[in-house]
């Protein structure tokens, strides 16, 4: 009997989820932990991940994403009432139900002071009595990427297997590892999110082409200063600790032998010095 696995619901759902959009005709960009788990190159491994991030370049406009939202529906997915950006779904995995999630995001417009969410679609349900607005679908943003379809995507073809046995080839526009680093510079630095730190250590250190990405974070930190400065606040000593710490545990967490856990020393601040930076002091901050 084969092993069922929480990542096979995901990989479903991610194929899902393309199928879709693809029949919807839209302009999407799978980001998050896709991008480090399906271009992960060499021995260290990625623990997958359990949703979908969906950026979608029209989602900075009102009302323009309902019909897509209303296909999603009409599949079979439910609005989140919790989070207004979020499509459930629920998969039978070895017989037991587990509810998997969508999340839409809007890329930012960084000269025109974006908003943090958009109303997509309209719900006859209010939240309380004391609400006077019906319930919305929305987006939320997705810091500095507005700069991600032009420079850090790609078109990938995934073989999916999905849940019924069946396999298809599926093709979608995913972030690169370029790309994904500069998506983290916000969030690495939160508690909750420890991953992070070690999905930037797989995107520089053993992505598709390491050269490559390197070339395109000096590139896009020379056009755009505001990109430079978001990669150059996380090169403190402080945060090389914390990088180095976050990394070690999901090094652990994925069983990778303690000798080997090592290499992780002195990776970030090599990476940091590959793209040109000078780490910064206390005084500097």
């Amino acid at each position: 009997m084969n092993t069922i696995y929480l990542q096979d619901g995901a990989t479903h759902l991610l194929g899902e989820t393309c199928q879709l959009l693809n029949e919807q005709k839209i302009e999407y960009l799978i980001v998050g932990g896709w991008s480090p788990y399906l271009l992960n190159q060499a021995k260290y491994p990625h623990p997958g991940t359990k949703d979908v991030d969906v950026l979608f370049k029209s989602g900075t406009e009102k009302g323009q994403l309902k019909e897509v939202i209303q296909s999603f529906i009409n599949e079979g997915f439910i609005q989140s009432a919790k989070h207004p950006f979020q499509l459930l779904k629920t998969y039978k995995l070895n017989g037991h139900n587990f509810m998997f999630n969508v999340d839409l995001l809007h890329p930012d417009n960084q000269a025109e002071k974006p908003e943090k969410y958009v109303d997509h679609i309209d719900f006859p349900v209010k939240e309380s009595k004391y609400m006077r607005i019906d319930y919305s679908g929305k987006t939320i943003i997705l810091p500095q990427s507005d700069l991600f379809f032009d420079e850090f995507s790609f078109l990938h073809t995934q073989n999916i297997q999905f849940l019924d046995g069946s396999k298809n080839d599926v093709s979608f526009n995913l972030l690169d590892e370029a790309g994904l680093i500069l998506s983290k510079t916000k969030s690495v630095y939160n508690a909750k999110r420890t991953r992070d730190a070690y999905d930037i250590f797989l995107a520089f250190y053993q992505g598709r082409n390491p050269e490559k990405t390197i070339q395109q974070l000096k590139s896009v930190s020379e056009k755009y200063p505001d990109v430079k400065t978001s990669l150059q606040k996380m090169y403190t000593e402080k945060n090389l600790e914390l990088f180095n710490t976050n990394c070690y545990e999901w090094f652990s967490n994925l069983n990778v032998s303690e000798g080997e856990r090592e290499i992780v020393v002195n990776e970030y601040e090599k990476f940091f010095k590959s793209i040109d930076l000078q780490i910064l002091t206390e005084k500097d901050n």
